[in-house]
């Protein structure tokens, strides 16, 4: 629960640091790349701290981390500058708040994975609270006169 806890405050720090640096126009592709570069240069760091092995099993480990690392999370965070460029931090985080629900359309359709019905359940609680979080306060308010 820390874990979890904590990492939805760094994607939200992320989220409104980007949004700054866009709101200054600054090139998306180079704010990602100097992104990347930082957490790489942290997670190599923590590796040789703590001591953790940098070989990979076999080949295909290498391919599986290499096509992971450039296209699904490398592509998704440029698209996330571009947009911030131009939406609110929040419809961004919003957008983002799809990935879940593609990551497990993917998995089903592509990987061939079994839909447990509990599972996609609370899944989808979790995704419509994330929806109503990022509805302006002032539908509820007109919800609440009626």
């Amino acid at each position: 629960d820390i874990i979890t806890i904590g990492s939805a405050v760094t994607y939200a720090l992320h989220v409104l640091v980007s949004d700054h640096y866009m709101r200054k126009n600054k090139d998306p592709l180079i704010l990602s790349c100097q992104q990347f570069l930082v957490v790489g240069i942290l997670a190599l760091s923590t590796a040789l701290v703590f001591g953790l092995d940098l070989l990979t099993i076999n080949r295909y480990a290498v391919y599986a981390t290499l096509f992971l690392a450039l296209f699904p999370t490398l592509s998704a965070f440029v698209i996330q500058m571009f947009a911030q460029k131009i939406r609110s931090p929040l419809r961004v985080s919003l957008i983002f708040a799809l990935e879940p629900v593609f990551a497990a359309i993917f998995a089903w359709t592509i990987g061939g994975e079994e839909i447990i019905g509990y599972r996609a359940v609370g899944g989808f609680f979790i995704f419509i609270a994330l929806v109503i979080s990022g509805l302006p306060v002032r539908l509820f308010k007109k919800a609440k006169k009626m």
